[in-house]
């Protein structure tokens, strides 16, 4: 039988001893001088494992105990492994007192404990040595030691003669800590009886693939609010008989969670303030220890329920019968249950990627099955059960908390008889003096109202955490994803291409004669500097001057010196360019090599030495180039303007002027997918995300043709590259909350959509600078999770956020975001965008999920988005319902104006286009399709015959930026208002930004006619001819006026 397999028969378990070796007490302190007695006895839960003889010390500086005792595990004993991680090793020790007169027995006071975490065992350590500090009980000789003096403390060694369990084991289990803070707001009634109530907090835990036990935390205190919000504050054992306070306390703990998960607020407020209400403190971890079956186990009933019952109530501590013999007296059904309540812990984050970490304030309601079974599929709850089986060991175990309020006398004075009557009877005892106080049990029992529906009066909330040492989902690194994004598109090479072979020789020989020249001009100006004015200009000076230069340079060696640095760079252009590495036939193949060779060297020389002694101008004259930016707007109005042709070599243009740029190749892929092109446009996106891996546009577009296909995990890689690298990228959040939603894993779905709205609202709050309310968190599916609205603290590599992308300046950001500012509904905003991408598949999965929790102050947006989705789908009555409908909502949206008049625009009906447009422009809020409104409804205008207002709304376009398209129809305008002068000028921008426009030139050509300048007007119309212009009506419009002026077409 293998390990961590859950629980097994008791015959075939293997056991294993935990040796507890008690060494020595240091600085230990009597009550009766320095000759103290003491013995020590050590526990672990509800088992006493021995204890030492008295051990007698003079001095008290060492104590030599030397006491060895041992605890028996059983690696395969699930619940074994449980009790070694949640009870620590419990050591109590004792000063023996002598006898005094008339005393039978002598005195034992217990003067401190300790506890041990018996933790590491279980995570694969052998031995655990340490010396641990004692801490005092009330009144106890230790508390007398000088300050600087130094602590009373405990040598003690715990070891085991093998691993309890093996690494395999280790790597497969999980702790689950539970901490049960405190509950606030409670009622008063709830604490206002006897001390004797026991304030009890219990919930179900699987310890196994197919067993449950109840997790029991019993130790709760009444106190006032300013103690219990006190913090940091270390968390306690839970159900221990510890009478010194500081050995409750687990080492190395705060109730500080950390921003390894999410936090979950309950944030309405109670009926009266915090400061006057009551409060019951726990401040206790629970650890549980899960196998692998007990982890799958629990991860399934969170998928399958997502709510985790916590259960609060009160019950009462038995007292003693007259004929009970020491016994506790409990009834045929158990210890009294009263204000039963129950709290819903929302755990579906712990299955969140990465999520180690629950903690949030959940409010109480009334218990009842029928409420239990609704939200958790349980048929009833596990406090009875709880009762039933550990009630008495619950009893005993709360002892300390309930004698703390007793005289020292009551609890100091421990027998020291291991006889379990004995024990008993000063249990006994102790409950006794309890029943002496100011109230009494049975009285206030009856007194009290049990009415459980006074927690949801009170509005009754506690604080608890669940933390688990190892995320229940692995959560993808970066470099993972990095890698996994690397193997999908592989990177392009960033380094620029090195020139090798035959034209790298050629340009060593280059510089080779650029350095001999400029040798021999240094040379030859040495020579000559000191009569280099009176020298003669004549042939044969120039020719003497010529020997004297070659004689210097063969009587120096630099002749010989020039010839050896050319014979490297010449043998490389005979190796690498002409290929001969073997020796020739004969003589004439070499003769025939050799002139080749010369040739080709001279006339390389002369290449090299005519752009030395070149004295020709650089002309200062700049070539007009148009920048990506005009480019980009050009392809934008030919797109408007239906030139699909046309804005593609735009668009290309764009991308040839800098393939390395990855921002271009995704304008030219959003463009494909406007065209329908969506093979090409994952192509393009494909080639951003090659050029740069970290591209967030890029991967996210990427992503979504992912999921136009359905393939989700690719899909799924991509968008986490994105979360990782920018987790408040709230597009990214959606499509991977839509990723996970056609997985149908709405747990991971949910996780995404809250990121998202989280994302959403820090940007608003960024742009505003004011801080934003968080309204409900949508969901994608209906239902509605009790235990507070989620707002999302997840840990990304540090908490180091990258800058986000929300709403910003740059304008290809703004685009990848969409256009609905005034939203704080994410999805709203992703379903615009992937609309307006023209990804209809895509957007109606997002527009389902925002439909199911629509604020009325979004309605008018959703009908908006709705019925551009119908827009696209050519459903062009839908949308007008849908834009009519919107318009009812909010009649103020410019957008809702703009859009009914595109509508109208394609469906041939201009005059009502024209309606919607000048309303669009009427209002004081521009939209952001101002662009398109102008120049559509200058085109309606231009076809009407009102030039005057055609001209003003090109001009009007011409405001944002100029382009060919509206510096033409200005053009036109001008032209038809017989303005010849401002129709020239506005067509000749339009020529000087895009002079392949065959309609300008005919256009220019009419004006030139009109003017009478033959050579211009025969010019323009060539070029119009030559560019295939292809309106029948402007061209019979050319021909009528060269008809007209007689002159124009130089065929005749």
């Amino acid at each position: 039988m293998s390990l961590c397999s859950g629980l097994s028969e008791s015959a075939s378990l293997k056991m294993i001893p935990v040796i507890i070796n008690v060494i020595r007490g240091i600085n230990l302190h009597g009550s009766k001088g320095d000759v103290m007695t003491s013995f020590l006895r050590v526990e672990h839960g509800s088992f006493r494992l021995g204890e030492s003889p008295y051990c007698e010390d003079a001095h008290c500086s060492l104590v030599e105990y030397n006491f060895t005792c041992k605890l028996e595990c059983c690696p395969d004993d699930v619940i074994s492994l449980d009790n070694l991680v949640h009870n620590p090793l419990l050591l109590s020790i004792f000063e023996v007192l002598p006898k005094e007169k008339k005393q039978k027995e002598r005195s034992i006071v217990l003067i401190g404990q300790l506890t041990v975490d018996l933790l590491p065992l279980v995570q694969g350590e052998t031995c655990i040595k340490s010396i641990s500090i004692i801490h005092p009980t009330p009144g106890s000789p230790i508390i007398l030691l000088p300050e600087d003096s130094q602590n009373a403390s405990l040598e003690l060694l715990v070891t085991t003669p093998e691993p309890l369990l093996s690494q395999e084991c280790i790597e497969d289990s999980n702790l689950l800590r539970v901490t049960v803070e405190a509950a606030f707001s409670v009622p008063d009634s709830y604490t206002s009886a006897s001390p004797q109530y026991i304030y009890v907090i219990t919930l179900p835990m699987p310890v196994s693939s197919e067993k449950e036990i109840p997790l029991i935390m019993a130790n709760g205190v009444p106190q006032p609010f300013a103690e219990c919000k006190a913090s940091p504050r270390p968390k306690c054992w839970p159900l221990r008989n510890i009478h010194a306070a500081g050995a409750s306390h687990i080492q190395g703990t705060l109730n500080e969670y950390t921003s390894h998960g999410h936090s979950q607020e309950f944030r309405e407020l109670p009926m009266k303030p915090e400061m006057e209400s009551n409060c019951i403190s726990w401040y206790t971890e629970r650890r549980c220890y899960l196998n692998n079956g007990a982890a799958a186990s629990l991860q399934k009933s969170i998928a399958e329920s997502r709510l985790w019952p916590v259960e609060i109530f009160r019950t009462t501590v038995p007292g003693t019968g007259k004929g009970s013999k020491g016994k506790v007296e409990k009834t045929e059904e158990g210890l009294p249950i009263s204000f039963h309540g129950v709290a819903f812990v929302d755990m579906a984050p712990l299955l969140y990627p990465g999520v180690q970490l629950v903690h949030g304030a959940y409010p109480v309601t009334s218990y009842s099955d029928t409420a239990l079974f609704e939200k958790t599929k349980r048929s009833c709850g596990v406090a009875r059960d709880a009762l039933q089986t550990e009630g008495e060991i619950m009893c005993l175990s709360v002892l300390s908390t309930l004698t703390s309020r007793l005289p020292r006398q009551a609890t100091s004075r421990i027998s020291r008889d291991e006889k379990t009557p004995r024990e008993a009877t000063s249990k006994m005892t102790v409950l006794k003096q309890m029943s002496e106080l100011e109230f009494d049990g049975r009285e206030s029992v009856s007194c009290l109202k049990a009415d459980t529906q006074q927690f949801s009066e009170a509005g009754t909330y506690i604080v608890l955490e669940f933390f688990v040492d190892k995320p229940f989902i692995h959560k993808r690194s970066t470099e993972e994803l990095t890698m996994k994004v690397s193997e999908l598109i592989p990177p392009r090479s960033a380094l620029p291409k090195k020139i090798f072979g035959a034209q790298e020789a050629v340009q060593s020989f280059h510089a080779q004669i650029h350095r001999i020249a400029d040798m021999l001009i240094a040379k030859y100006r040495d020579m000559l500097k000191e009569d280099a004015d009176e020298l003669p200009n004549d042939y044969k000076s120039q020719e003497a001057r010529k020997s004297k230069l070659f004689y210097e340079l063969n009587s120096s060696g630099a002749y010989y010196a020039f010839k050896e640095q050319l014979k490297h760079s010449i043998t490389d252009i005979v190796r690498e360019k002409y290929l001969k590495r073997t020796t020739f036939k004969d003589e004439l193949e070499l003769h025939v090599f050799l002139n080749e060779l010369y040739v080709f060297l001279m006339d390389e020389t002369h290449i090299v030495l005519h752009k030395i002694m070149s004295t020709d101008e650089i002309s200062s004259t700049p070539i007009q180039q148009t920048t990506s930016t005009q480019l980009r707007h050009f392809a934008k109005d030919a797109e408007i303007l239906g030139h699909n042709q046309l804005a593609i070599k735009y668009l290309q243009e764009v991308i040839l002027q800098d393939k390395r740029d990855p921002e271009r190749w995704i304008d030219y892929g959003m463009f494909c997918l406007r065209t329908e092109d969506a093979t090409r446009a994952e192509e393009c996106f494909r080639e951003a995300i090659a050029v740069d891996q970290n591209n967030v546009r890029g991967l996210i577009l990427c992503g979504v043709m992912c999921v136009i296909d359905e393939r989700y995990e690719e899909a799924e890689i991509l968008l986490e590259k994105v979360t990782s690298k920018d987790p408040r990228s709230m597009l990214a959040w959606i499509i991977l909350g839509l990723v996970y939603t056609g997985q149908q894993n709405k747990i991971l779905a949910q996780m995404a959509f809250s990121e998202a709205q989280k994302s959403n609202l820090a940007a608003a709050a960024e742009c505003s600078s004011q801080p934003m309310v968080d309204p409900a968190v949508k969901s994608c599916d209906n239902e509605q999770y009790e235990g507070g609205s989620t707002e999302v603290d997840v840990n990304t590599q540090g908490q180091n956020h990258p800058p986000q992308e929300g709403i910003t300046q740059d304008e290809s950001k703004r685009e990848c975001l969409g256009t609905l500012p005034r939203t704080l509904n994410s999805l709203l905003q992703a379903s615009n965008f992937l609309v307006e991408a023209h990804v209809p598949q895509v957007a109606e999965r997002a527009l389902s999920c925002a439909v199911l929790d629509l604020l009325d102050s979004e309605r008018s947006e959703y009908h908006l988005i709705l019925a551009k989705l119908h827009m696209l789908r050519g459903n062009f009555v839908q949308a007008e319902l849908d834009l009519k409908t919107a318009s009812q909502y909010d009649h103020k949206n410019p957008d809702t104006w703009a859009f009914m008049g595109h509508l109208y625009y394609k469906m041939g009906r201009p005059s009502e286009a024209q309606d919607c447009y000048e309303r669009t422009c009427d209002f004081v809020e521009e939209t952001p399709e101002i662009r398109t409104v102008c120049l559509q409804l200058a085109s309606i205008y231009l076809r009407d015959g009102q030039y005057k207002k055609a001209k003003q709304m090109y001009l009007l376009a011409c405001k944002s930026y100029p382009s060919q398209f509206s510096c033409l129809g200005a053009g036109i305008a001008c032209y038809r208002l017989g303005q010849l002068e401002e129709a020239e000028d506005a067509l000749s921008e339009a020529n000087f930004l895009d002079n392949s426009n065959a309609v300008v030139w005919g256009y220019l050509s009419l004006v030139c006619l009109k003017a009478g300048r033959r050579m211009e007007a025969e010019q323009s119309y060539k070029y119009a001819v030559k560019l295939h212009l292809q309106d029948d009506g402007l061209l019979a419009e050319i021909a009528q006026a060269q008809l007209d002026a007689g002159f124009g077409d130089p065929s005749y």
